[in-house]
């Protein structure tokens, strides 16, 4: 199935009309279109690979990550690429090609069968977004370098470290705050 594209304007108008937390979170992204792009949120149908992605890691997929993805399958957001959940081979990343299909680069940087490559920053070949299974079993997001083979930064929540990338660019605090569970 290919990716389609979404406008930001026409996903914070069907968040709001099914009233979906997500539309605070998108919704002050307005202005900032340039830096952005969306794709239509997955639906039921790939459900099958989100169950063989937790069947090859041996864990849940993260809940908020799902959540995400049902608003857009993947994008990018300034420098950052969260990689869509697609099997179409044209599409040169996604969560299915590298942690089922081919796990060579999440071999060649060091990472375990345990954490899920989500994305990356096309700019900065050495530096990826995971999600990892902690011992406890809570999830965390982490910008990966994969030269040092650690994360260089630590999230509880995808919404954080996009919000973090998009402030980066636009200045834009608020968007942190809500991310962060600050904000209204």
């Amino acid at each position: 199935m290919a990716l389609q594209e979404i406008e930001l304007m026409d996903l914070v108008d069907a968040l709001d009309e099914i009233n979906s937390e997500y539309s605070a979170f998108f919704r002050p992204m307005l202005g900032y279109e340039a830096i952005l792009k969306l794709y239509l949120g997955i639906t039921d149908e790939l459900e099958p690979l989100i169950v063989e992605i937790e069947d090859e890691s041996g864990y849940e997929f993260p809940p908020d990550l799902v959540s995400f993805y049902i608003c857009t399958n993947g994008g990018e957001f300034g420098d950052l690429e969260l990689y869509p959940l697609t099997t179409d081979p044209s599409v040169a990343n996604s969560i299915h090609k590298h942690n089922v299909i081919d796990k060579s680069l999440k071999e060649s940087i060091g990472l375990d069968n345990r954490t899920l490559l989500v994305g990356g920053y096309p700019d900065d070949p050495n530096t990826y977004i995971t999600c990892k299974l902690n011992p406890d079993g809570t999830y965390v997001y982490q910008m990966y370098d994969a030269t040092k083979k650690k994360a260089k930064m630590e999230f509880e929540y995808i919404i954080q470290l996009v919000a973090l990338e998009v402030n980066y660019i636009t200045d834009y605090d608020e968007l942190v705050d809500y991310a962060n569970g600050k904000g209204e």
